[in-house]
Order: C-alpha cells, then structure tokens, then sequence
C-alpha cells in the first residue's frame, strides 16, 4: 500500500493551497467572462503556473509521506541544488559564459533562483553540526551558493538573502543566533574581498549601478525598475477606465502604455519581440501585480490570505519536537518562502515551490504522528 491513510486527512496546508487555487481562478472566469479580449494561448499560459505547482503538490504529499522517503527528497534537493551551485562557481572563475556589458553572466544561470535555499540550509547544517562528518560538505555548498548570491544573482536575491537571514536569526535558538550572524556575514565579506583582489567585482559594482535614484522620465542605471512603475501605472488605469478593479482583467487579457509611455526603448530583457512590436504586453513582471491585473484586488486578497495561512502554519511546525534534519528544512523553507512567493514565478520556482509545500504538508502529517526526535 503506496498511500497511507493520512492521505485522506485534509491539512492545514491543503486548506492553504485552496485560496492559491480560488485566486487563479478568479482570473480564469474573469477571462472567461471577458472573452473578446482575452487571448486563448495566453490564458493558459496564465493558468499554467497553479497547475505546475499543484501537480508536484500532490505528488510529493502522496508519494513522500513517511519519515525516511521525506528525508530523502530533501536530501536530493539539498545535494542536486548544492552541485549546481559548486558548478556554477568553477564556470564563473574559470570565464566561461556569454558577457552583457559589464555583467557577466555564465552558464547554469536558470538555477540562480535556487542558491538562496541551498545557502539557508548549508548555514543551519554547520551551526547546528548536522552530520559532523559532512562538515565540509555543507561548507562547500555554502559557500558556493552565497558566491553565486553575490556574483550572479539580482537584487530581490540580495534583498530576500538578507530577509532570510534575519528570519533564521529569530528561528533559531538564542545560543547560536549570534553565530548565524557572524557566520553569515563572514562569508560574504570573505567573497566580497576575495573577489576585489582578483579583479571580479565588476558584476558586483554593475547591480549596485542599477539601485541609483531615478525619475519617472529620466533614469540613471538600467530602466528595469522604471519599466515596473510605468507598468503598475498603466494596469491601475486600464482596470480603473474599464471598471475591472474588483476582478481584474482576466486571463489572456493584456494592458498597454497608452495611458502614461514608456520614455525609453523596450528591449528584450523587459518584453518578447512580438508584443513590443504590437505594444500590447500580457504579463507584469512583479508576481503580485501580475495577480492584481488578473484577478483583481478580490485574487490579490485571497493571495493574501494563502500567504498568511503557510507563514503561519511554518511558524508553528518550526516550534515542534523533531529530528534535527527535517527541523533544518523547516527553519530553510522559511527563511526561503518568502522569495518563491513573492518573486515572480519562473518555470523554475514553479518547480521548487510545489516541491517544498508538499515537504511542508508531510511534515505536518508525520508531526501528527510517531515523529519523534532522534
């Protein structure tokens, strides 16, 4: 028998996931309703990330519900992610990969959104002393994760790094708080330095470049935070003209610039060819008003509500008795969610997203049960 009866006991985080899927399809009977303008391909498009995310969803919350088979999903997780990371680090010191100004960006980039978790984890391994015997391991890996945080990722990945950190710093006991900090910290600093003495901190001093101070019209650095701003812009006034501010535009629906222009040349790092040249342009680059454009601010509150209802639930799985090794994913997620659910979500985060609610399901189930600490 492959499925336990827990299988059949709706969770906490089963509860959750109902709001994610209420808020999507919100968006998809608003299409639906709105059909004259909504393109088809695009509405599934839009509909395909629920779908990703619960599929994997499920199939980790039957198939991986007992302790052992749990442990080694994580592991997988944990190793598969820590490779990738260490790769990317020999890719980038040895120069391989393509150059766009003064950014270098190597091969393995689409699994940069996955460093920040493998770092958390790496961290809470060392400090906790989980398996002394893989001490270097974990070292390994996190260090190569936090390198790749620092030389390859964008600014949300600093920004929720450090979110992150603070997170694991109040999680953590009392007595190894101040090591997270100081070990953290060391790391980066040791990078940072290591990096300025061989002469790569060019990538660095490119994303700093990219924060300086900007007016609507005039931008110093890159136009991509601009381009967000003229978007939100544009979507409040389509959705505020149009009366459709309770349940947004719907899917396969899409939103252009002609209430306020974008005062710069689109490039494809902001847009796909095809809807520059038609300037009509079907998703918003940030997750949340992504959703608000879809579904309105009724999917936006609901979203909400998700948010709040696995925040909370993690928050109160963390505080259980349980073996140090799923303690250690738990506190890792959470310090990590933040970022899966509030960046924009890549084929990628789609993944690890499904991947990691479903480990948070069968932690709640095994917590329920004969889940003692070893």
């Amino acid at each position: 028998v492959i499925l336990s009866n827990s299988v059949y006991k709706i969770t906490k985080i089963d509860k959750a996931m109902f709001f994610l899927l209420v808020t999507y399809l919100i968006g998809l009977f608003s299409g639906l309703y709105q059909k004259a303008s909504s393109v088809p391909k695009y509405a599934i498009s839009d509909f395909a990330p629920v779908v990703v995310i619960f599929a994997i969803y499920f199939y980790i919350r039957f198939f991986f519900q007992n302790k052992k088979t749990l442990s080694k999903i994580i592991e997988i997780i944990y190793i598969s992610i820590g490779v990738k990371a260490f790769m990317g680090v020999i890719f980038f010191l040895s120069g391989y990969g393509t150059q766009f100004g003064t950014t270098i960006r190597v091969s393995l980039e689409s699994g940069r959104v996955f460093y920040i978790f493998s770092f958390f984890y790496a961290l809470l391994s060392i400090l906790y002393r989980h398996r002394k015997k893989d001490m270097l391991l974990h070292l390994l890996i996190g260090i190569s994760s936090i390198f790749l945080v620092i030389t390859y990722s964008g600014r949300m990945e600093w920004i929720f790094t450090f979110i992150g950190i603070i997170i694991i710093y109040f999680s953590t006991q009392k007595a190894i708080r101040t090591k997270v900090v100081s070990l953290s910290f060391s790391l980066i600093a040791a990078i940072i330095f290591l990096l300025f003495l061989s002469g790569k901190t060019q990538t660095i001093f490119h994303r700093f470049s990219t924060l300086k101070r900007f007016t609507i019209s005039s931008v110093g650095g890159e136009t991509s935070t601009g381009t967000r701003i003229v978007e939100i812009i544009n979507i409040w006034q389509k959705l505020r003209y149009e009366n459709k501010m309770l349940f947004g535009a719907g899917m396969g629906n899409w939103f252009t610039d002609k209430y306020f222009r974008f005062p710069w040349p689109l490039g494809p790092a902001d847009y796909r060819w095809e809807w520059r040249q038609a300037g009509t342009y079907f998703n918003p680059h940030p997750l949340l008003v992504n959703i608000f454009f879809k579904s309105g601010f009724s999917g936006l509150i609901i979203y909400f509500i998700f948010l709040y209802l696995v925040f909370s639930l993690i928050n109160r799985l963390k505080k259980q008795r349980m073996p140090l090794n799923i303690k250690i994913t738990l506190v890792s997620i959470y310090a990590y969610i933040p970022y899966l659910l509030l960046n924009h979500w890549s084929s990628k985060i789609r993944i690890l997203l499904g991947l990691l609610l479903g480990i948070i399901a069968n932690i709640e189930i095994l917590l329920k049960e004969d889940f003692s600490p070893e």
